[in-house]
């Protein structure tokens, strides 16, 4: 469960930090089909680590 966290963490930092790096504007310029499915994945691949993890 732990590994499965810290994996999450370094996706989530790097997303972060890419985020910061491309700036606010940019990201609320995309369109929302490419917004939508972004959080999509993300929230996905949220609860597959917490099902993975709980195994």
């Amino acid at each position: 469960m732990k590994r499965a966290i810290i994996c999450f963490g370094i996706a989530l930092g790097g997303m972060l930090l890419q985020y910061w790096q491309t700036g606010y504007q940019h990201w609320f310029q995309l369109e929302d089909i490419h917004h939508e499915t972004f959080i999509v994945m993300f929230v996905a691949l949220g609860v597959g680590i917490l099902i993975g993890g709980r195994r």
